[in-house]
């Protein structure tokens, strides 16, 4: 999850946000199966930090389009 995190952040960094929410959005999902299955309380904790940053950046990116304010990036 570390990875893919880092893998994101550059991409994020690089392009728009619009280019990189699939990825995000799967990361997202896979995350969270992810998270069920670990065995100790700080990789848990650790992967549900990263979860939720990028739902964060989901859930505001979509809030900006919604408004026509664009992304916040």
């Amino acid at each position: 999850m570390r990875a893919e995190h880092a893998d994101l952040m550059r991409l994020v960094r690089e392009n728009e946000f619009a280019s990189a929410a699939p990825r995000v959005l799967a990361f997202v999902r896979r995350g969270a199966a992810t998270g069920a299955v670990l065995d100790t309380a700080a990789d848990r904790q650790e992967a549900q930090g990263l979860v939720d940053y990028w739902s964060a950046k989901l859930y505001a990116v979509s809030r900006d389009v919604e408004s026509g304010a664009g992304p916040a990036d």
